[in-house]
């Protein structure tokens, strides 16, 4: 399984698998806590289990 990167310029995690890209979006604030906007997983993904992977890595990465 590929890695999930912490795309800072657009403000998401990211996980690409064979073209395809699940994303979890967030907003920083002032005081550095962390507030998740949006997640996308592409039907493709299903069964793969990288929504749990994205949204795991997104706790441990912050």
């Amino acid at each position: 399984m590929a890695e999930v990167k912490n795309n800072k310029e657009k403000n998401r995690y990211e996980l690409s698998v064979d073209g395809k890209t699940a994303v979890a979006e967030y907003i920083l604030n002032k005081q550095g806590v962390l507030f998740f906007t949006h997640t996308e997983v592409p039907d493709e993904f299903e069964g793969a289990r990288c929504g749990i992977k994205i949204n795991g890595r997104r706790f441990q990465g912050c």
